[in-house]
């Protein structure tokens, strides 16, 4: 058996290393928001969701650039914190995206993405659910262009995104990488569905960046984000 010593040395390191909380976002946490598109009636909290009120996209594809942008502070949900991304603590954010009753991409032109981003640029990496004019697709995005799969969604069907942003030499600036997004059939015993994978390599303003979500049409959704720490040596 472990010493208490040793237990508590390993649950020192591990309140340290790998990643951090989740995150939920909310309404009344959102800095700004931009409607290119004028399709946006509302964005508001309801019970443990954010509730979305727009009319979906009158042409064109969902991808982020035309949809409804929201913006939340990049916070470290260990600490409460907004992060220095400077610091060379983090290398990435992962988000978790689950919907709530009937309201997610079901009409075409109509999306849910979550991801980061430079907030001043179109510099972002995405992960969501989206319908274009006839099929519904799980996809990884950048600005305007996404890796996309169809897919046939369930009722307890989650999408988890895993983002990479890596912290430049010069400090003041991130490579965004690339951004994986996965299908799971449910959020306690999850197994792969789908998945997607886009890449980027967009270099960009560490001080600018901020958690994203793009919205077009009405969504229900459980989203949240967590940060991932700079690997400790084994």
């Amino acid at each position: 058996m472990a010493s208490r010593y040793a237990q508590s040395r390993y649950s020192q390191r591990a309140a340290t290393a790998g990643v951090t909380r989740w995150r939920r976002l909310t309404a009344a946490a959102i800095e700004a928001t931009t409607d290119p598109s004028t399709i946006l009636t509302s964005v508001t909290d309801t019970s443990t969701y954010l509730s979305v009120d727009a009319s979906a996209l009158s042409s064109g594809t969902a991808y982020p650039q035309p949809c409804v942008e929201c913006q939340w502070p990049l916070i470290d949900p260990d600490t409460g914190a907004t992060v220095n991304w400077t610091s060379g603590r983090y290398i990435g954010v992962q988000v978790w995206i689950q919907f709530v009753g009937s309201n997610y991409p079901t009409a075409a032109r109509t999306a849910c993405w979550i991801g980061v981003g430079n907030a001043a640029s179109n510099s972002v990496i995405v992960a969501g659910l989206y319908r274009d004019t006839s099929n519904r697709k799980v996809g990884a995005a950048l600005w305007s262009a996404a890796d996309k799969n169809t897919v046939t969604w369930g009722a307890d069907d989650i999408i988890y995104g895993d983002l990479v942003v890596a912290p430049l030499a010069s400090g003041s600036n991130v490579l965004l990488s690339y951004g994986s997004a996965m299908q799971m059939d449910d959020s306690t015993s999850p197994a792969r569905v789908t998945s997607a994978l886009a890449g980027s390599l967009t270099t960009t303003a560490a001080g600018g960046l901020r958690i994203l979500g793009y919205f077009a049409g009405d969504v229900d959704v459980r989203a949240y984000y967590r940060l991932e720490r700079t690997p400790e040596a084994p």
